[in-house]
């Protein structure tokens, strides 16, 4: 446990902006041009997935330990003046070195480092240097041919490992990021990384922070 741990889990939307630079969509609303984007990725690849360079981050919810102690974070862009600003307040909380950056499949923290390509934003070093870990990986690992995407098996190995008893479709992000940093001490224990004490002191440390 000498590296830092981030536990990431993001949520984005349509970069209406964006989808506008593409095509002419004259007097659509955003939630028009939502669906005729959705419809054309669906048209062209028979499904449709919200394409980082046409995201744009809606909130942020992170879990950092260092040096023992929990802290976590959750950021909303209503709350910034622009989604840089919401990146820049996130990553001024980030360790200075490099981390161990966790997520569910890969997909939240490419994100995040693709929104940062697309406002020409720097990574902070404990993102640029991450050693990433893929929870899926570990826990939920699927032949390269089997056709749900790794995140659709997310809420089940929650309910099963972590002991969940919320509601998987009413799961807020925040209740996600803290799944996540659970079952990545579960798996750091299984490993030997992490001694019974450890794990304890810290489930502890984010039992606290739950409660109201």
């Amino acid at each position: 446990m000498s590296r830092p741990t981030i536990v990431v889990a993001v949520r984005a939307s349509l970069d209406v902006t964006a989808a506008r630079r593409l095509a002419d969509y004259d007097t659509l609303d955003e939630a028009g041009i939502t669906r005729a984007v959705e419809q054309i990725h669906t048209q062209r690849w028979g499904r449709w997935d919200l394409p980082a360079h046409l995201a744009a981050l809606t909130s942020i919810a992170a879990i950092v330990v260092e040096k023992g102690q929990v802290h976590e974070y959750a950021l909303s862009r209503e709350a910034f003046a622009d989604e840089t600003a919401m990146l820049a307040h996130l990553f001024a909380r980030m360790p200075g070195h490099a981390a161990d950056v966790i997520d569910w499949d890969g997909h939240d923290v490419d994100t995040l480092i693709a929104r940062c390509v697309a406002a020409d934003a720097r990574l902070p070093v404990a993102l640029a240097r991450a050693h990433r870990q893929c929870l899926a990986r570990w826990v939920a690992p699927t032949p390269h041919d089997h056709p749900a995407p790794d995140r659709a098996f997310e809420d089940e190995c929650s309910a099963i490992f972590t002991d969940a008893d919320d509601d998987a479709s009413a799961k807020t992000l925040g209740q996600r990021a803290r799944a996540r940093t659970r079952l990545w001490w579960r798996i750091q224990h299984t490993r030997r990384a992490m001694s019974d004490v450890q794990r304890r002191a810290l489930i502890t440390q984010l039992e606290a922070l739950e409660r109201p």
